[in-house]
């Protein structure tokens, strides 16, 4: 709990005038920086909001089967519920509630919603919903805030924590009406076994930091035993087969893995800074934990007890509820984006589960809260595995024009730049692959380098997003690779580090991903690199006898001159591109390097290499020159352009390179800048 001067009186804490005071180890409204965008990095206040941050969310095998399954999300602050078809990502209702609203629990047959309102003038109150018609058919009052909320697996009972009251009372559905309170210090999240049998309740000790569970008997609703766990349970949630519970300990940035048959804990597990809600996938395999601190979500291996990924969400969230769908492809956190200019977006985030990324973003009321088991029954049975993906990314090329794999050509900042993301088969070609793009840009901040997670991207291939994955895959082939545009702000970071995630072939990337490959080394963007280059229009005549002479003379013109400027400012990485003075120099011996009859060119190269003769020959001329005369005029480097003979009937082609010296040469023909 915390106080804050001016705030009305809502719910277990979020920014409540009338509380108790604070442990000494609740953050409270604490000074937090934000992820820097575009170079600005500034601080803002934010409520740090203990009472989103509790209750079970795991999912329990339900016994009827809808068409479709629902989440209903509740609001903090515009006291409703938001009604989800998770089928299609869409709001179908949005439900007036009390004030507050903040636990939430549906039944297992799916026909009822209970919502704990937990301040306000109104009273306090829990909220009966009637799916079918989405509308409140009943109001249970009570006389202190309700945080969190379970419902039994028969539906018969409900369980509603009063952390100021230091109880956990208890609802009979058929009448509405509350028949017993237990006596629980400061509970908060709660979440009732598979069979029914037993409570387990999150507990703040006063004076206290180290915390407890404590499990009740729901045939007698007594407290049995209590167990030890870190400090400032939050979320609670139990496993399918109701072996396992996993605790997430607010403020001791962990969570407590209990043993119910032993009833002690046999793990805890380092997560990010303050975690709060929390959710066992179908199979137990998985659970995830949302971190208000760290806004992000982490993905602890049930088998091991180790974090096996992290989900960064955008900077500013504040993730609170968590649930996985009935299949454990899809995970949904209630999610509040806090913005520097003040703004707030407030909306369910669904991450594929396995890419671990956000795919999909809802928006529902103002601050989402949707603590408990908000997510109905319905949907597919979860789908028989996959067989093994046989594509893999390779390798990842960031580009402004001219690049190698090992990524070895700088960049430079505000450039518009691409990548390519090499793939490869392991046997047969692949049809239908796609990719996602996401990144990590980096700035310096206060003596330390500081990471911004970047939205993901999708491919900008001309034929789509989706290509072939080849077993033999050309990097001379654009679409034997994925190729992605970078946003503009991603190239205006001083370092940025990209991954590259594929997808099952005719299936969505999130959903099912063999491989996420950094690029190596973090490519840097460099701010002001300059280039002078001295152009040289090369003119020559060929050799033989021409039925029109005027055939066998050839000059670059300054037309081919300007488009070869303009192709290295958009090529080169360089920030300022300059030219010399146009300069055209005639070369008596040039056309037999062109035409490659010249006996040294054939001496020298085979004949596949021949049409390098021309570069090479106007390379070391260019770099003779610049030691006994001033045509550089200060330049880096000097370039001669080759004209290409017109008519050209034998398709005579000059191919460039750079250098010889500070000289290089290459085609001036329009057409031909790719092989420069």
């Amino acid at each position: 709990m915390f106080k804050l001067e001016g705030a009305s009186t809502i719910a277990f804490g979020v920014c409540h005038a009338n509380a108790p005071a604070p442990r000494t180890h609740t953050p409270g409204c604490d000074r937090v920086n934000v992820n820097k965008i575009a170079g600005i990095l500034r601080a803002r206040i934010r409520c740090r909001v203990p009472a989103w941050v509790l209750s079970g969310l795991t999912l329990l095998a339900g016994s009827a089967v809808q068409a479709a399954p629902f989440a209903y999300i509740t609001n903090l602050t515009s006291n409703d519920v938001s009604v989800i078809d998770l089928a299609s990502n869409t709001v179908t209702a949005t439900i007036p509630v009390g004030v507050s609203p903040l636990g939430v629990a549906v039944n297992r047959a799916g026909t009822r919603v209970y919502v704990a309102n937990s301040g306000g003038s109104s009273g306090y109150s829990v909220s009966v919903i009637d799916t079918a018609s989405n509308t409140v058919t009943a109001t249970v009052m009570l006389s202190s805030n309700p945080v969190g909320v379970a419902v039994s697996p028969d539906g018969t009972r409900v369980y509603v924590t009063l952390q100021f009251a230091n109880a956990v009372i208890v609802i009979d559905t058929t009448s509405n009406s509350v028949i017993a309170s237990v006596p629980v210090a400061s509970p908060i999240g709660v979440v009732v076994s598979p069979d029914g049998s037993r409570v387990y309740v999150g507990s703040e000790l006063p004076d206290s930091i180290i915390d407890a569970v404590a499990i009740l008997d729901a045939a007698s609703n007594t407290v049995s035993t209590t167990i030890a766990v870190g400090s400032g349970p939050r979320g609670i949630a139990v496993n399918a087969s109701g072996t396992r519970v996993y605790v997430a300990n607010l403020f001791s940035n962990n969570v407590s893995v209990l043993d119910t048959t032993s009833n002690t804990v046999v793990a805890t597990v380092a997560v990010g800074t303050y975690p709060n809600g929390v959710a066992v996938n179908p199979d137990g395999t998985r659970v995830y934990v949302t971190n208000n601190g760290s806004a992000d979500v982490s993905v602890i291996d049930a088998t091991s007890n180790a974090v096996v990924g992290t989900v960064t969400l955008a900077p500013g969230s504040s993730p609170v509820g968590i649930g996985v769908n009935s299949a454990g492809t899809l995970v949904y956190v209630a999610n509040t984006e806090f913005h520097n200019n003040g703004t707030q977006l407030s909306y369910l985030a669904v991450i594929g589960t396995g890419c671990n990324e956000v795919s999909a973003n809802v928006t529902v009321g103002t601050h989402p809260a949707a603590v408990g088991l908000f997510i109905g029954p319905g949907g597919d049975p979860p789908p028989p595995p996959s067989p093994p993906l046989t594509t893999h990314v390779t390798s990842i090329e960031l580009t402004q024009g001219i690049q190698d794999v090992a990524n070895s050509v700088p960049l430079i900042i505000g450039r518009r730049t691409f990548a390519r993301v090499h793939v490869q088969s392991d046997g047969a070609a692949v049809a239908g692959v796609t990719a996602r793009l996401r990144g990590l840009g980096a700035y310096m901040s206060g003596g330390g380098e500081v990471e911004v997670p970047l939205t993901p991207i999708a491919p900008s291939n001309a034929g789509g997003p989706r290509i072939t994955v080849q077993p033999n895959p050309q990097r001379g082939i654009l679409d034997d690779s994925f190729l992605f545009e970078l946003p503009w702000e991603w190239t205006n970071f001083s370092g940025l580090r990209v991954f590259a995630s594929l997808s099952e072939p005719d299936g969505p990337p999130v959903q099912s991903c063999k491989s996420d490959v950094a690029s190596a080394p973090v490519n840097e963007f460099r701010t002001y690199t300059t280039l002078k280059v001295a152009y040289v229009r090369m003119a020559y005549q060929l050799p033989g006898v021409f039925p029109n002479p005027a055939d066998a003379f050839a000059q670059a013109s300054s037309g081919e001159q300007r488009q070869s400027e303009s192709w290295m400012r958009r090529t080169y990485p360089v920030s300022q591109l300059s030219f010399t003075d146009d300069f055209v120099l005639f070369d008596p011996f040039l056309g037999g390097f062109v035409d490659q009859s010249n006996l040294f060119c054939q001496a020298v190269y085979p004949p596949a290499s021949r049409n390098l003769c021309a570069y090479r020959y106007v390379s070391s001329r260019l770099s003779a020159l610049d030691t006994t005369s001033s045509f550089m005029e200060g330049a880096d480097v000097a370039y001669g352009l080759i004209p290409q003979p017109s008519p050209n009937p034998t398709n005579l082609f000059t191919r460039g390179a750079c250098c010889t010296g500070r000289a290089g040469a290459g085609p001036a023909n329009d057409a031909d800048y790719a092989s420069h």
